[in-house]
C-alpha cells in the first residue's frame, strides 16, 4: 500500500490532495448531472402528498399535484408496486436504486397524477463517481387508468426504474421493451397487451427502436423471442442482463449519459460467441412473428395464439402460384423491421419448384427466408439467403410437394457498411425498398 512507502508527513499531504481531488470531481459531477438534466426533456419530481408506504417493500405512493386520488387506486398501485419489487428480488434481478430522501425517504416513489396521460419512470439527476453509471428514478403514473391497465402501468414504471438504475443512458425503446416484458408477467392485462401487439404487428416494417417507455410496447415480443431462444427457461431475465452488461462509465465532465455499448452491441458480442449473429437472430424473430395469434403453430412464442387475429402480422402481398411470374415491391423497411408476403401454392404440381430473386437498395443489408408451410399452418422447412455487401439474394426450392403455401420473409439487419452497425440511439435513419421476383421452376 502507498501509505506504507511514505512518511507520516507525506501521508497527510497525500490525504489532503486526495480530499481536494475528490471535492473537485464531486463538484464537476454535480455540475455535469445538472447539465444532463437541463439537456434532456425529463420530468422533475412533482409536488406531492404521501398517501402511504409499504410495510414489506421499499416503496411509497404519492398523490401528485392534488390529493384527489381514490383510496382504492392508491391501494391498488401500492400492491402492484410491492408485487413487482418482490418479483425482481425473488428472481435475483436488479431493484430500483435508493434515492436518499428525494421522495421523503430512500424508498422508490410512485406519483399518481391526473395531469399526465401516460405512465413511465423518470431518472433523477445523479451519478456515481468511480463506478458504472447509475441513477435513482421515480414513477409518474396516470390515474386515468383503472383495473389491470393501472396495474400494468405501475409494474412498467417499477421495472423501468430498475433498468435506469443499471443504465440511466439506456434509450427509450430499451426501457419500453424490457419493462413491458416484465409487466406482462407481473401484472398481465390482456386488453393492454393485445392492443400493443396489434399495433406492432400492423406495421412490421417499422424499427424495433420506435418503442417508447410511455406505453406498453408490442415490441416486447422481441425480448420474448430472445428469452425463448437463448434463455434457460423460467421468468424473463435476459433483457435485464443485457442492460446490466452494458456497464458504461460516463466521464464526470460529460453533459449527457453515454450509452455505449448498448443492448444491440451486447447482443452482437454474445451471439457471435454462440456462432450466430444479430442479423440471423433478427431473421429468426421475423419468421417467428409470422406465427403469432391465429397463425400460431404452437412451436414458438408460447401462448401468443390467445391474441387471435390481433396477433397476426400484416402481409405486404398475397398471390397465387398460378399468377407467377410476378415482380412485387416491398414497403420502405426500417432497420430491424421486416416485410412479409404469402404465396398460395394451390394449383401447383409436385414437380413444381420456386425461385425467389430479391433486389434491394444498397443502403441496408437484408436477410431473406422462404418458409414452406403445410395445410395445418405448420412450418415444413426454411431456406435463407442474403449477405453483407450484396444487394441481391436468390433462393430456390426444388419441390413444392405437400406445401400449402410459402411464406416470404425479409429482415433488415442494418446499414450495409459493417463499420456502421445499427445503433438504437440513432434510430432508423434510412429505409430499404426491395423488389421481389417469384417464378415457377
Amino acid at each position: 500500500m502507498l501509505e506504507h512507502a511514505v512518511t507520516q508527513r507525506f501521508r497527510s499531504l497525500y490525504a489532503g490532495l486526495a480530499f481536494a481531488l475528490a471535492e473537485c470531481l464531486l463538484g464537476t459531477a454535480a455540475r455535469a448531472a445538472e447539465a444532463r438534466r437541463a439537456s434532456t426533456p425529463e420530468v422533475s419530481r412533482p409536488t406531492a402528498f404521501r398517501l402511504g408506504c409499504s410495510l414489506s417493500e421499499p416503496v411509497c405512493v404519492h398523490a401528485a399535484g392534488d390529493k384527489r386520488v381514490p383510496v382504492s387506486v392508491a391501494a391498488g398501485a401500492l400492491e402492484v408496486a410491492e408485487r413487482t419489487l418482490r418479483f425482481l428480488r425473488g428472481n435475483d434481478l436488479a431493484l430500483p436504486i435508493e434515492d436518499g430522501a428525494l421522495g421523503g425517504g430512500p424508498e422508490f416513489d410512485v406519483y399518481l397524477s391526473s395531469e399526465v396521460t401516460s405512465s413511465r419512470a423518470h431518472d433523477d439527476p445523479a451519478s456515481l463517481i468511480g463506478a458504472n453509471d447509475s441513477a435513482s428514478a421515480f414513477g409518474l403514473v396516470t390515474t386515468a387508468h383503472r383495473g389491470c391497465e393501472l396495474a400494468s402501468d405501475v409494474a412498467r414504471a417499477v421495472a423501468q426504474a430498475a433498468l435506469i438504475g443499471l443504465d440511466p443512458g439506456a434509450d427509450g425503446a430499451t426501457l419500453g421493451i424490457g419493462s413491458s416484458q416484465l409487466a406482462a408477467v407481473v401484472a398481465p392485462c390482456f386488453r393492454v397487451e393485445a392492443a400493443a401487439l396489434d399495433q406492432f404487428q400492423r406495421a412490421p416494417e417499422r424499427a424495433l427502436v420506435e418503442a417508447t417507455p410511455s406505453t406498453f410496447a408490442g415490441a416486447a415480443l422481441w425480448a420474448d423471442y430472445l428469452e425463448e431462444t437463448y434463455g434457460k427457461g423460467g421468468p424473463p431475465r435476459l433483457w435485464t442482463e443485457f442492460v446490466a452488461l452494458e456497464g458504461q462509465r460516463t466521464p464526470a465532465t460529460s453533459f449527457v449519459w453515454i450509452s455505449e455499448p448498448d443492448v444491440y452491441d451486447i447482443l452482437r458480442r454474445l451471439l457471435h460467441g454462440l456462432g450466430s449473429s444479430l442479423d440471423e437472430a433478427g431473421l429468426g424473430f421475423a419468421v417467428a412473428r409470422a406465427f403469432v395469434g391465429s397463425r400460431s403453430d404452437g412451436n414458438r412464442l408460447a401462448d401468443t395464439e390467445r391474441y387471435g387475429d390481433l396477433g397476426r402480422v400484416r402481409f405486404d402481398w398475397s398471390v397465387p402460384i398460378t399468377s407467377l411470374p410476378r415482380r412485387l415491391r416491398t414497403r420502405p423497411i426500417e432497420a430491424t423491421g421486416a416485410t412479409f408476403g404469402w404465396l398460395d401454392t394451390a394449383g401447383a404440381v409436385d414437380t413444381d419448384g420456386l425461385v425467389l430473386v430479391a433486389e434491394c437498395e444498397h443502403t441496408y443489408a437484408v436477410r431473406w427466408a422462404l418458409v414452406t408451410v403445410d395445410g395445418e399452418g405448420k412450418e415444413l422447412g426454411r431456406h435463407t439467403a442474403g449477405r453483407w455487401g450484396d444487394d441481391t439474394a436468390q433462393i430456390s426450392l426444388s419441390s413444392l410437394k405437400d406445401v400449402a403455401g410459402v411464406l416470404v420473409v425479409g429482415s433488415v439487419a442494418g446499414h450495409d457498411d459493417r463499420e456502421l452497425p445499427f445503433d438504437p440511439d440513432e434510430g432508423s435513419v434510412a429505409t430499404a425498398v426491395c423488389e421481389v421476383t417469384l417464378r415457377r421452376d
